[in-house]
């Protein structure tokens, strides 16, 4: 569960911080260099095998570190994909998600019906949000 549709824009760390990882852990940044530059980390190979991370990504005046780089390690050690966020990620994606949706009882133009039905119709999975709460399902019940 993630959207791609989100761009998270990194900033260059003063100076590239050396992580201090496993091998297996480097193994994994390494293979995985797209889903971390996704979600805003940019690591360099150092000339010891090890990766420093040159850039890391700003969301609501907060860096993401360690901690998020942790994470996404977690569930790629555990899991292969490209849709891997960490949990903050994801909140402030739902949080802008939520700001921008349509709710129950707006009223809506033809045209506004026709292009929400068109992109749910895009969906992989449209009865769940990031914020778990089941769209679709609620809607067959009425």
């Amino acid at each position: 569960m993630g959207c791609d549709c989100v761009k998270i824009d990194y900033y260059s760390v003063y100076m590239p911080m050396t992580l201090e990882l496993s091998a297996g852990e480097t193994a994994i940044i390494l293979a995985n260099d797209g889903v971390f530059r996704k979600n805003g980390f940019v690591f360099a190979e150092h000339e010891d095998g090890s990766v420093r991370l040159t850039s890391a990504p700003m969301i609501n005046s907060n860096m993401l570190g360690k901690d998020d780089i942790m994470e996404i390690l977690h569930v790629l050690g555990e899991t292969e994909g490209v849709n891997v966020r960490p949990t903050r990620v994801l909140q402030w994606i739902a949080s802008k998600a939520c700001r921008k949706s349509t709710m129950i009882g707006d009223s809506l133009q033809d045209v506004e019906m026709a292009t929400i039905i068109t992109q749910m119709a895009g969906l992989i999975e449209p009865w769940v949000q990031f914020l778990q709460i089941s769209t679709v399902l609620n809607l067959l019940e009425f």
